[in-house]
């Protein structure tokens, strides 16, 4: 996958070996790969992503710095939880339905 493209999120892409899971019984992060991308384009691919998609897990790589700004100033606006503990450059969001 090159930089700054988006997953096809149509089969949720497997967390890494060092990634918690979600909630058990819930379905796997949605990764989206925004990184090379200056925002607000990473937050733009996020927003995206969950309209495209639906309430679910998503996990945005990003590596621009304004992104620790502008991705839990999104979640905020929607209404979108912010995952705790989400290693750097990476931003996990749990959107309700």
């Amino acid at each position: 996958m090159m930089p700054g493209q988006a997953i096809n999120n149509a089969a949720p892409t497997p967390a890494d070996a060092d990634d918690p899971a979600p909630r058990a019984g819930t379905a796997p992060w949605r990764r989206i790969d925004a990184r090379g991308l200056a925002c607000p384009l990473p937050a733009l691919r996020l927003a995206a992503a969950v309209r495209r998609l639906g309430p679910g897990h998503y996990e945005l790589l990003a590596d621009d710095p304004a992104a620790g700004r502008d991705i839990p100033a999104l979640a905020a606006e929607r209404g979108w939880t912010m995952a705790a503990g989400a290693p750097a450059g990476r931003f996990r969001v749990v959107v309700e339905g």
